[in-house]
């Protein structure tokens, strides 16, 4: 029986993949298809469906760090829009998911934080996909670029006057703006 959001997951993706939860726990490399996809799917979700860290993300993942967090999503994200059948799949997940959620959270006592949740935004714009969430009480922004370029200051603003948020956004170090295809911003 799950405790924790991961846990529904986790469990979600292994029923769906038929894997034995020991196996997905396993500390061996286990890189068969079916695991990897797996893990890379658990991740999608966690980032998709809590305010999990992407260190804690990770982790869940399989044991893995923060970066592999982040490319386990890109490629989920990737594959859903080449490949139709795959895409289909991570929709029927996302429903299974949503629907084993929804009863873990009827069993638990109710919690202010989690009465004041809400789920992920996703804007998709021109080149670019927007994640709007919100992280304890300020608004967190994740912007990528769909085209695997680099983000630029026009589409950081773009994307706030899209997003429509008032207040100020954290000022990403320029650098890492020349070199990346995706952006987190937090509200100040």
């Amino acid at each position: 029986m799950a405790n924790s959001y991961g846990e529904v997951i986790i469990e979600c993706i292994c029923n769906y993949y038929t894997i034995n939860l020991e196996e997905y726990y396993s500390k061996l490399k286990i890189r068969k298809r079916e695991f990897v996809n797996a893990r890379q799917l658990t991740m999608f979700f966690l980032f998709e469906f809590t305010r999990y860290s992407q260190s804690k993300i990770g982790s869940l993942g399989g044991g893995k760090d923060h970066a592999t967090a982040i490319h386990a999503k890109k490629t989920v994200i990737n594959l859903i829009d080449t490949d139709k059948e795959y895409a289909n799949t991570v929709d029927t997940l996302r429903e299974i998911i949503k629907i084993r959620l929804e009863q873990f959270e009827a069993q638990q006592p109710v919690d202010k934080e989690k009465a004041e949740y809400k789920e992920p935004e996703f804007i998709k714009l021109r080149n670019i996909t927007i994640e709007k969430r919100l992280d304890g009480m300020r608004w967190h922004i994740i912007i990528v670029k769909n085209d695997n370029k680099p983000i630029t200051v026009n589409d950081i603003v773009y994307a706030k006057v899209k997003v429509n948020i008032g207040k100020e956004l954290t000022l990403p170090i320029p650098d890492c703006i020349s070199k990346s295809n995706e952006i987190h911003l937090w509200e100040v």
